[in-house]
């Protein structure tokens, strides 16, 4: 069982990259100048990832263009369909009140009711 837990053995290990990095203790020479120091540390996965990130290439002018034109147009095409067809699916519906009717109720007079179909 030992040989499955060898460093040697696993993917990351044999994949691994070794990093420089100061050291928290600075040497000393004997004029009293200080002396930076750096240790290896192994690294290797997400750890070397994050340590030297892929930077991606430069874009061209002629890209950069294509991309303002294409978001110009998508929010020409929201502006002009989108917000009238958002505008009238969400207005609510007003049905006319009949005015006059609920005033004569209201002064005690008779009405007669009509159905809602005609007018």
């Amino acid at each position: 069982m030992s040989g499955l837990l060898d460093k040697e053995s696993t993917p990351a290990a044999q994949s691994a990259a070794v990093v420089p990095t100061p050291a928290d203790n600075a040497e000393t020479t004997e004029s009293g100048s200080t002396k930076s120091t750096t240790e290896h540390v192994e690294t290797s996965g997400l750890v070397a990832a994050v340590l030297h990130p892929k930077v991606p290439p430069a874009e061209s002018a002629q890209s950069i263009r294509l991309r303002r034109l294409i978001l110009g147009s998508f929010w020409t095409v929201v502006l002009l369909f989108g917000l009238p067809l958002w505008w009238y699916t969400t207005t609510v519906y007003r049905a006319k009140l009949p005015v006059e009717d609920m005033q004569a109720w209201a002064n005690g007079q008779v009405i007669h009711i009509r159905p809602c179909w005609s007018s």
